[in-house]
Order: C-alpha cells, then sequence, then structure tokens
C-alpha cells in the first residue's frame, strides 16, 4: 500500500490556451494516474503505470498541479521504500528505487524536490559511512554488496577514507592474506 494513497485531484483547469479536447486528455491521464498509484502501480506495467501517465500529462499541460501533486506523492512512497530497502540491507532494491526517484525528480514541485536533495545527501552519507565500517571490519561480502550503491549516489565517504584501498584490504584481508 502507498504511503500517499490520497489521490491527487484532476480537476485542474487547463491553461486558457489549451483546447477543450486536450485538458480533456490531460484530466483522463491524470484520474489513471491517480488509480495506478493508489494500486501500487508506479512504474509496472509498462505502458500502463502511474509515472508514464503523469509524465504524459505534463507534457501536454506543463506544470499540471495535480499531476505534479502525484509525481509529488509517487516520490514520497519511493523515498519511503528506500529508506525501507535500506534498513533491510536490500541494496540492489535500493538502487532501483534511487534510480526512480532520480527519474521523477525533475518533474516534482519545488519542496518534493528540496525533500529529495536533503535526503540523497543523508543517504549518500549513511551509505558512505556504512562503507567505510565494512572495510573497516574486513567486510569483504558487505563492501562488494555495497559498492553499486556507493557508486550509483554516490557516496560520501568519511574524510581520508579511500575507497578503493578500503575494498583491495577488505578482499585481501578476508581472504586470509596479509598485505
Amino acid at each position: 500500500a502507498s504511503t500517499a494513497s490520497a489521490p491527487a485531484s484532476s480537476t485542474h483547469s487547463a491553461t486558457p490556451a489549451m483546447p477543450a479536447p486536450l485538458a480533456g486528455r490531460v484530466q483522463i491521464l491524470i484520474a489513471q494516474a491517480d488509480a495506478l498509484r493508489v494500486g501500487d502501480h508506479l512504474f509496472s506495467p509498462p505502458g500502463d503505470n502511474a509515472a508514464e501517465q503523469y509524465l504524459a500529462a505534463l507534457t501536454l499541460d506543463p506544470g499540471n498541479p495535480a499531476a505534479v501533486a502525484g509525481i509529488d506523492a509517487m516520490l514520497a512512497t519511493l523515498r519511503h521504500g528506500l529508506d525501507n530497502a535500506w534498513h533491510a540491507d536490500k541494496f540492489t532494491q535500493a538502487m532501483g528505487l534511487l534510480k526512480q526517484c532520480d527519474l521523477l525528480g525533475n518533474h516534482a514541485s519545488t519542496s518534493a524536490r528540496h525533500d529529495g536533495r536533503k535526503q540523497r545527501t543523508a543517504f549518500a552519507k549513511t551509505v558512505g559511512n556504512s562503507v567505510a565500517t565494512a572495510a573497516h571490519d574486513h567486510d569483504a561480502k558487505r563492501v562488494a554488496a555495497l559498492k553499486p550503491l556507493a557508486d550509483a549516489l554516490p557516496a560520501s565517504y568519511p574524510a581520508g577514507f579511500d575507497a578503493a584501498t578500503a575494498e583491495r584490504e577488505a578482499a585481501t584481508l578476508a581472504a586470509g592474506t596479509l598485505l
């Protein structure tokens, strides 16, 4: 279930220059997107998901408040999922959610974009610290599991930490060989 399940209002009246059939099409896209979002069809199935419907509405009516509100609600759901994936050590899932947030971020409201940048900065530090801790503990398996996510962010490592060296040392020491 979505953490932001209230549908965005789809009663936005389009700009005065927009022809009525086009305005109607935008309202239909938003209504479909709202229903898909509430049903947790955020990015799938291809061709019939909330993200594609909201983005199509924004292509026809840039800045449409109902479509932007829907994108904001999707981002809230994705960010919540990102936190859950991180806490469950599902790093591949977290990376996928991060990419989905990136895809929608530029279409969100100013406040949602700000919240996204703030969360991403904090997350980059958390991931960087986790890689540093795993390297310090010589946990090569965890370093390797975190590396794709750390690279995708990119992670923000503690001062003086060298990820490449730490990764080599963790792998070498885990194998039982001294440097």
